[in-house]
């Protein structure tokens, strides 16, 4: 009465559907620190993914590639950005590639300020950070130091 029996294929059942490939979103975050040594950071929107929590600033999640230029005009300070890097994170129903840009400001301007909030780097260890902005602060502090080591050697 088994139809798996009867075709022979008994031994291989049940099979394992084929993976479904899960769709790539692109962003562009930005690490900023002051010379106090502060970073600034903001809340995410309190509805979506990873709502309410904390992250560094950045673009919006697309299915395409930020355009260099594009993603630059969304920076939250003006300062001289250094690619620091890639960071892949997977989602149950995406997978994520954030472009990790650097920059060092004297000091932030109000402006910048408002769209978020400082916090102390040595702080940065104890904040309530999604384990993406993790990878994403040490991807921009890792570009940072080698960005300075490159510049002093």
């Amino acid at each position: 009465s088994c139809a798996g029996h009867a075709a022979g294929t008994a031994a291989s059942l049940p099979r394992k559907m084929p993976k479904v490939a899960r769709p790539v979103r692109y962003g562009v975050h930005f690490f900023v620190v002051d010379a106090a040594g502060q970073v600034l950071l903001r809340r995410r929107p309190d509805t979506g993914l990873l709502a309410s929590m904390t992250e560094i600033p950045g673009t919006v999640w697309q299915a395409t590639p930020w355009p260099e230029a594009e993603a630059l005009a969304t920076a939250p300070a003006r300062a001289q950005w250094h690619g620091a890097g890639t960071v892949r994170h997977v989602f149950t129903h995406f997978s994520l590639e954030i472009t990790v840009l650097a920059a060092r400001v004297v000091r932030f301007a109000n402006t910048e300020v408002s769209q978020g909030f400082l916090l102390p780097m040595a702080r940065l260890e104890g904040a309530a950070l999604p384990s993406v902005m993790r990878k994403c602060v040490a991807m921009g502090m890792q570009g940072l130091s080698e960005h300075e080591a490159a510049l002093s050697g």
